[in-house]
């Protein structure tokens, strides 16, 4: 079995309720999951001129391998109500990998750890909440030390 760590949000309708169904889904198709984060709002990144946020942190236990994880990701996001939109645009649900055990790789289109991981505060923020001592496989610091160095300035809250 292999630890992930996935992010998920949502900024269109009841994100929450999209947050809580995205939880349930992945519990039954991509495998058992062990933590929660809090629920944190967060103004957009990338493209701020949308609705705020709503994200979690997932830790899931699965032995499905990444780029199938990602198939079945991308699959159960359609499931869930999400439309193509432009990038970094609002949608219903989004779901990232972030970490992948100790893996680390790049290819075409996945890269574990996430590409932006160590400059989105609202990923780092409940990743460092649900497990502050993780480890970066590349960067070799815990999830708490790359939250206070990130220099995302953009403001996220706890909601919950």
């Amino acid at each position: 079995m292999f630890e992930v760590y996935l992010g998920i949000g949502s900024n269109i309708g009841d994100s929450k309720m999209h947050l809580q169904n995205c939880i349930e889904a992945l519990n039954l198709n991509i495998g058992k999951v062990s933590n929660v984060s809090s629920v944190y709002e967060t103004e957009a990144w990338g493209n701020q001129n949308q609705a705020n946020f709503f994200n979690q942190v997932v830790q899931i236990s699965t032995d499905i391998l990444p780029f199938e994880l990602l198939k079945k990701i991308k699959e159960l996001e359609t499931h869930l109500g999400r439309t193509k939109t432009v990038k970094w645009g609002p949608r219903v649900v989004d779901i990232d990998i972030l970490l992948y055990s100790n893996y680390h790789f790049t290819a075409a289109n996945l890269q574990i750890p996430h590409a932006f991981l160590k400059e989105r505060r609202f990923v780092l923020a409940p990743l460092a909440e649900i497990n502050p001592a993780l480890i970066h496989p590349i960067l070799m610091k815990k999830m708490g030390i790359l939250l206070e160095e990130c220099k995302d300035t953009a403001w996220i809250k706890k909601i919950n």
